[in-house]
């Protein structure tokens, strides 16, 4: 409101000195013109300082909004970095054993959760909403603790080794991309620096024809929501990962570039382990297994022809 209040307001008080002036010149005949025009300029001066003045309070307001969020930001607990391991190389398996994990305290996310994910293994994630897979791949990356059991990479637990070099070794692809404002090329290459050539092959592989200098606006807003997914997949090939994780690779995605992204998964996946969070079942039908949650529980562990073959199989699709 400052600004439609100090506009209104100096054009209320011009108008009153106009009509007091015009009382005075013309009806009263006690002022000269000329000096009420030296008069009216003076004050027409003092309008831009004060309404500057009006204005310093959305300053105000707004440096103390942005002060209050870094406050938070600042007030976060420290993570932890795990353990003084550094993790070299993935070698044999991640395994899920016994997993309990609860993000209030109150309602399990997940219960009981076991299983295995041996190296170069392709594995997918399905379940309705809220059944529990973004919480496993948010353990998996160390963001938070199991309350019981314990996740194990090569046989020792995740937090024995130091985070920051295992997250070194893992490439995601989140459902919601979030895109920085600068160009393309900058929205890529801060996950990794190559070449212009090989930024331009991976481009027109996952389907992306624009020019690497385009801006792209804030969190992407000058890209379409398909558009901004195939650029976190770009990220995520070039990082060259051990490990690939996609949350919902082709959500959001025409049957076209689905078929194109699902192939170029096929070709950069074949000597890494994968892990798909999936509800499209064409993209999990050329995994090595499927794992079915279900209120933060394994209703089973499949091969993807089994599940493809019963009754009812799309109530997990989109």
């Amino acid at each position: 409101m400052a600004l439609p209040v100090s506009e209104f307001l100096s054009a209320f008080v011009i108008g009153v000195i106009l009509i007091m002036g015009a009382k005075l010149i013309f009806i009263d005949k006690i002022l000269e013109p000329e000096k009420f025009v030296v008069f009216l300029a003076g004050v027409l001066s003092l309008t831009t300082p004060l309404k500057s003045f009006a204005r310093a309070n959305t300053f105000i307001q707004q440096s103390k909004a942005v002060f209050q969020r870094i406050s938070q930001i600042l007030s976060l607990p420290k993570e932890d970095k795990g353990g003084k391991i550094e993790f070299g190389r993935f070698k044999e398996k991640i395994e899920f054993k016994n997993v309990w994990f609860s993000y209030n305290g109150n309602k399990w996310a997940l219960k009981n959760v076991s299983f295995v994910i041996k190296k170069g293994e392709k594995v997918a994630l399905i379940g309705h909403s809220g059944a529990g897979k973004t919480t496993i791949i948010d353990l998996l990356l160390g963001f938070y603790k199991p309350q019981k059991g314990g996740i194990f990479v090569d046989g020792k637990n995740l937090f024995d080794y130091n985070l920051h070099s295992w997250r070194k070794k893992i490439s995601i692809m989140p459902q919601e991309p979030f895109l920085f404002s600068g160009t393309l090329k900058e929205n890529i290459l801060y996950v990794s620096d190559v070449s212009d050539k090989e930024l331009k092959d991976v481009l027109k592989k996952v389907g992306l024809n624009k020019p690497v200098d385009i801006e792209v606006g804030e969190n992407g807003v000058m890209l379409s929501v398909g558009e901004k997914q195939r650029v976190t997949l770009a990220r995520a090939i070039l990082k060259k990962p051990e490990i690939l994780i996609l949350d919902e690779p082709t959500s959001s995605v025409d049957i076209e570039t689905e078929n194109k992204i699902n192939k170029l998964i096929e070709e950069i996946a074949e000597n890494k382990t994968l892990i798909i969070i999936a509800h499209r079942l064409n993209t999990i039908k050329k995994v090595d297994k499927v794992i079915v949650l279900e209120n933060g529980e394994i209703k089973k562990i499949a091969k993807p022809f089994e599940i493809l073959q019963e009754k009812g199989v799309g109530k997990w699709e989109k």
